[in-house]
């Protein structure tokens, strides 16, 4: 009983604080290991970021 009131205050103080950076435009993922310069010197000049080739069958 006194664990999921627990939880839940918990669970009210994350959401409260995703809120608030969510609105201030803080909220962001993980980095990325590499640059988008880095990227574009492996992947090469044919791919762009994010885009991928499917084989046809």
């Amino acid at each position: 009983m006194i664990a999921e009131v627990v939880a839940d205050l918990t669970w009210m103080r994350t959401c409260e604080g995703m809120w608030v950076v969510t609105a201030k435009g803080r909220l962001r993922g993980k980095a990325p290991k590499l640059t988008v310069k880095q990227e574009a010197q492996l992947v090469g000049p044919t791919q762009s970021r994010g885009a991928h080739q499917s084989r046809a069958a």
